[in-house]
């Protein structure tokens, strides 16, 4: 799913020192600061259908939720039917563009059809709505959307539609529904997305400047802290514009990635390795003065995986809108068991860099708008370069070979 992401300081190439790397030659560029530090921007995944979009690199999340499909029927049960005249409304949060969001939205809406013919009540109409960051692929998803040959009244034919689709741009960490409006909401693999990066993570008088890692693994307590608190805001912020939008009784289905306890930080996972990856990969370009120190420090990625004890606390606040229907942590072996399957006969290098080419797709906006064209396609490079020069692709080949579980939360809270 796409991410609630940030700009940082939007760095523009423009003639100053120079640095040299054997594979570009002598490369001419200064970076400029021109947004605000950790603001929202709009940035998503890789977009289109090419070899890095995120429709080609998001299976191992579509296997997540396949996995779990008796969770989200179940859910969908527990959903009070409405009974006035108007559409049922279902919306999904952090839609991205690939087909993973039609099939979860199949998944529910034929939930929904299938308990209406059993009370043998009429059937209303479905609008689906999909929501994302304004520059997520809407035009790659409606494509998607329009070749569903279910999906909206034919020409030729008095068959009911399926579902009414349409587009939501907007943050999910504010109002996107007018007050009650929603009857079922869902959200797979994008609320570990922060709506930023926390403002003392970029403050450099602060004791939680981030000054060593583009992310927390390895980072001080503070800096661990300054992240917590900006994820306690805003899966506050996430529950409060939910209540406002849902009808009483209606659901609201989360999954996304946690940790077990309050000290896991992800550190000795898959993703853990790449993290330092690009770590050692700023590391390089500021040694050959491709980047300076200040650009390397000013540049931080705004995810964090909660634990159950700091998701409890925030819902507990919501004690008198919701009623938890589930709150479960769930091990999750969905990516390394995806390589291992589809790479079984790869060698260790090639199987790597299809992991990389995953973590890629969701980063390397981030790293573009940050950065800039230009320095973002040096980025990845030298990335690649040092990925197939480390001892990286061993531990990757036996992650997969012998997988670890990360984790993830499953949520079905229904309005009171």
């Amino acid at each position: 799913m796409a991410a609630q992401t940030y700009s940082g300081d939007m760095l523009q190439q423009q003639p100053e020192h120079r640095g040299h790397h054997a594979s570009h030659g002598t490369v001419s560029l200064k970076a400029s600061i021109s947004a605000k530090p950790g603001t929202i921007r709009n940035v998503g995944v890789v977009k289109g259908d090419g070899e890095l979009s995120y429709a080609k690199n998001s299976s191992s999340q579509a296997v997540a939720v396949q996995e779990l499909i008796s969770y989200i029927e179940d859910a969908v049960d527990i959903t009070r039917l409405p009974n006035s005249a108007g559409p049922v409304v279902v919306a999904d949060l952090g839609c991205a563009s690939g087909s993973n969001t039609l099939k979860n939205i199949d998944i529910i809406v034929n939930r929904l059809k299938k308990r209406y013919l059993q009370s043998s009540c009429r059937q209303p109409d479905v609008s689906v709505y999909f929501n994302d960051l304004p520059s997520n692929d809407f035009n790659g998803l409606f494509q998607l959307v329009a070749e569903d040959t279910l999906t909206g009244y034919s020409s030729n034919t008095d068959a009911p539609a399926k579902y009414f689709p349409a587009g939501v741009p907007g943050s999910f960490y504010s109002r996107l529904f007018p007050e009650s409006f929603v009857h079922v909401f869902f959200s797979s693999h994008c609320l570990h997305w922060l709506s930023k990066v926390p403002d003392a993570v970029m403050d450099r008088n602060s004791p939680a400047f981030n000054s060593n890692s583009c992310w927390i693994q390895d980072a001080s307590e503070e800096v661990i802290a300054a992240y917590k608190d900006q994820s306690d805001k805003d899966l506050t912020d996430f529950l409060r514009c939910r209540a406002e939008e849902l009808q009483s009784g209606g659901l609201l289905f989360l999954l996304f990635f946690a940790r077990q306890t309050s000290h896991e930080i992800l550190n000795n996972s898959l993703f853990g390795d790449f993290w330092r990856l690009l770590d050692l990969t700023l590391e390089s370009l500021v040694s050959e003065r491709i980047l300076t120190e200040e650009q390397r420090s000013s540049f931080n990625i705004p995810t964090f995986a909660r634990s159950m004890e700091e998701i409890s606390e925030v819902i507990e606040r919501f004690k008198s809108q919701f009623v938890v229907q589930k709150l479960e942590m769930l091990p999750i072996y969905h990516f390394a068991d995806y390589f291992g399957r589809r790479c079984n006969n790869e060698e260790p290098k090639i199987l790597a860099k299809k992991v990389l080419l995953m973590i890629r797709t969701t980063k390397e906006p981030l790293i573009e708008a940050h950065f800039g064209p230009a320095l973002n396609k040096i980025f990845w490079e030298r990335c690649t370069e040092l990925l197939l020069s480390s001892d990286l692709v061993g531990k990757v080949y036996a992650r997969v070979r012998k997988p670890e579980p990360l984790h993830q939360v499953l949520i079905a809270l229904v309005r009171k």
